[in-house]
């Protein structure tokens, strides 16, 4: 077998392993956020919370999680991906579990606050190696497979934290995907690799002859760039970056706003169970995994890799 097969061999062995590893570790970063969805009815009827206190809570997580996001998409870009996914989901697991074991809405805000910053552990490191293994012309497609791993992840969690809370109160519904995620981080650890160099690979680029583009069309240097060149260069300065960003803020309060609040509502408003309310939830997230593979699709084949059509659309 000659070298390039070799190399062959092992790109294409890699980039489905690295595919699947990142698929079920960022879903299961889910099972340890989008539980409390399902448990704020029985959390607020058990522990007398007004609205205003449960949304406190997922507030919190957000404004933590965009911060962390910011940090550590930074920092992902220089740290070894495989440690710093395991890590944040192991930490998000513990902040999970503490959570469950709480008695005070203080102590629920602190492990949620916290949890938040642990998710945002999480996607910088796919991103990471992703990018790194997928050239421009195929990002589409393999970005759209990859992204449907957080509605996954919302639609086992949704299941699995309404049959637990029927069953075992609602403690068990932080307990269990605690457990889960714990257990993930050391598979993470196992399976979750580095760039292609740190494996003695080629740049996908060049193994796959697709040349990566700058924005103006210039071929990319090879040169690693410091994080202060990337954070002015890149990104401050990046309109394009905050365009996106304006818009996918619009698009995540439409989402969260109602992943998180739809079961407290079927509940109390329309007299659903638990679980039939995780049920109806979860068929959002259902619609959501067939648009996302659609978009992805359409914006390599029929957009020719300009993601911003399929944005607008």
């Amino acid at each position: 077998m000659t070298e390039h097969q070799l190399i062959s061999d092992r790109y294409r062995r890699l980039r489905l392993q690295l595919l699947v590893t990142t698929f079920v570790g960022y879903a299961l970063y889910y099972f340890c956020r989008k539980n409390i969805s399902l448990v704020l009815p029985t959390l607020g009827k058990e522990l007398h919370y007004s609205n205003t206190q449960l949304g406190l809570l997922g507030s919190l997580l957000y404004i933590t999680y965009g911060a962390g996001k910011f940090v550590n998409g930074v920092l992902g870009d220089h740290l070894n991906p495989r440690r710093l996914m395991a890590l944040g989901l192991l930490l998000s697991a513990i902040s999970c579990a503490l959570f469950g074991a709480s008695h005070s809405l203080l102590l629920f805000s602190i492990c949620w606050a916290l949890n938040g910053w642990f998710q945002s552990m999480g996607f910088p490191p796919c991103a990471r190696i992703l990018s790194n293994y997928f050239s421009v012309s195929e990002r589409g497609f393999i970005w759209s497979i990859w992204n449907i791993s957080h509605q996954v992840g919302a639609v086992g969690i949704l299941l699995l934290a309404g049959f637990l809370t029927e069953h075992y109160g609602w403690r068990s519904a932080f307990f269990g995907p605690a457990l889960l995620c714990a257990i993930g981080s050391v598979g993470l650890l196992f399976w979750l690799r580095d760039v292609p160099a740190s494996e003695g690979l080629p740049p996908v680029a060049q193994w796959r002859n697709d040349p990566e583009l700058d924005r103006d069309g210039s071929p990319l240097t090879s040169e690693p760039e410091s994080i202060r060149q990337v954070l002015f260069g890149r990104v401050l300065r990046n309109r394009e970056v905050w365009l996106v960003s304006l818009m996918n803020l619009f698009v995540y309060i439409v989402r969260s706003g109602a992943f998180d609040w739809a079961p407290k509502y079927l509940v109390e408003r329309k007299g659903s169970s638990l679980s039939r309310a995780g049920y109806t939830t979860a068929l959002f997230e259902v619609a959501g995994m067939l648009g996302a593979l659609l978009i992805g699709v359409l914006s390599d084949k029929l957009y020719d890799g300009r993601r911003a059509l399929g944005i607008c659309c």
